[in-house]
């Protein structure tokens, strides 16, 4: 169906599918999963049991990506705190340090000898 500027319209289960794979891809779901998730789908009933195992495998490596996220922003909050000012008024540093001129040759040369 089209509008009267000869634009498609969408009518909202449409809308609701392509927001469903746009989720899909935004948790990280590969194309060739998302694909195989459209073609089930589009045979039915039948497919039910495939559909919801696939959805179940990319359920648990969601999980695991909230919980390294989780993890990470635990670390970034504890970095925050750290370089927050002492009661000396001086902003805490803490941060890369430089390499010692013989720990710099010794990493050349291992990167020499191992390319």
């Amino acid at each position: 169906m089209r509008d009267g500027g000869g634009r498609r319209v969408y009518d909202a289960a449409v809308l609701r599918w392509i927001e469903f794979l746009d989720r899909l891809k935004a948790t990280g779901m590969g194309i060739r999963d998302r694909l195989r998730y459209a073609h089930l789908r589009s045979k039915g009933n039948s497919s039910l049991t495939e559909r919801r195992k696939l959805l179940e495998v990319h359920r648990v490596k969601v999980a695991g990506d909230l919980a390294r996220l989780a993890e990470t922003l635990d670390v970034l909050d504890e970095k925050d705190r750290s370089l927050q000012k002492d009661g000396s008024g001086r902003t805490r540093r803490s941060g890369p340090r430089k390499l010692r001129p013989d720990r710099t040759r010794c990493a050349a040369k291992f990167w020499k000898s191992n390319p």
